[in-house]
């Protein structure tokens, strides 16, 4: 991976600027306070570990029918996806994963469905 620096000429601004040529998003970002730049590889028989946050951090899972939920709806999809739980944690405000999914490019949906699923059955919770 290319990593160049670049120096804006604005006299007294220090605006160092890093460009990613691997950087799928945006090609650059600033060095001085952006995120990582990660790129997900998914290796067919390898472990995954996932973290995932609620919308806006809200501790949604201190109610125990909320984590109730979260534990079908994983059930559910270990069913349906065929991937192997190796371990969970459930956090007020987020989750931690372990798993072995088949096939292994399968894990963006996997999370995708399991965030979608259980903030609908939770809505509809908190809409009645």
């Amino acid at each position: 991976m290319e990593v160049f620096d670049l120096k804006p000429t604005r006299a007294g601004a220090d605006l160092s600027f890093q460009v990613c040529a691997a950087c799928p998003t945006f090609g650059f970002k600033p060095s001085y306070h952006c995120m990582p730049c990660y790129h997900r590889v998914f290796e067919p028989g390898q472990l995954q570990f996932i973290t995932s946050s609620t919308y806006r951090r809200v501790p949604v899972f201190v109610s125990g029918s909320f984590c109730q939920t979260f534990a079908e709806v994983l059930g559910t999809l270990r069913q349906e996806f065929g991937f192997r739980l190796v371990g969970w944690v459930l956090m007020p405000d987020h989750f931690h994963l372990l798993i072995r999914p088949w096939p292994a490019e399968s894990t963006p949906l996997l999370v995708q469905q399991l965030k979608q699923r259980t903030a609908y059955r939770v809505l509809q919770t908190l809409r009645q």
